[in-house]
């Protein structure tokens, strides 16, 4: 999770890798707002959920 704060967005990503440890598939979004660290951090994990 990143935030910047001056900008006003926060962007979010993973890497998912299988149980080799490979690479499967990586995610990465932009959102805008200021939330706080721990809230941009659990939206994040939930859009990738979804």
């Amino acid at each position: 999770t990143a935030c910047y704060g001056e900008q006003n967005c926060y962007g979010v990503g993973a890497c998912i890798r299988n149980e080799n440890v490979s690479f499967v598939k990586a995610y990465m979004k932009k959102f805008d707002g200021s939330p706080l660290i721990a809230e941009a951090e659990a939206h994040g994990i939930l859009d990738v959920l979804n």
